[in-house]
């Protein structure tokens, strides 16, 4: 419904119920159908891999801890690579500190 709505240009889609990979990708996919036929950009929280795999996604958005394990896994590079849009989760001095660094 809020892909509908007028003024929205972003969502954050996030997922609470599932760390299914099959249906966090299906659902990205079927997200990203919506949000491109209504000119909505489409940002994918934490899961970085199915927003690549998916493709055509805007951006991703991962907290402090995910941003350690996606760096880790050379995740970063990968998400400059596919053009992906970055955002990281700040709630102190010293994770802005974390993600000014990345």
């Amino acid at each position: 419904r809020l892909v509908s709505t007028s003024g929205i240009t972003d969502i954050q889609l996030r997922f609470k119920d599932t760390t299914d990979y099959a249906t966090i990708l299906d659902r990205i996919k079927r997200a990203q159908t919506l949000c491109k036929s209504k000119g909505v950009r489409l940002w994918i929280n934490d899961y970085w891999k199915a927003a690549i795999e998916a493709g055509d996604c805007y951006g991703v958005h991962l907290g402090q801890e995910d941003l350690a394990s996606c760096a880790d896994a050379g995740g970063l590079d990968s998400i400059r690579s596919a053009g992906l849009a970055f955002g990281i989760s700040t709630h102190s001095y010293s994770e802005l500190a974390a993600a000014l660094g990345v």
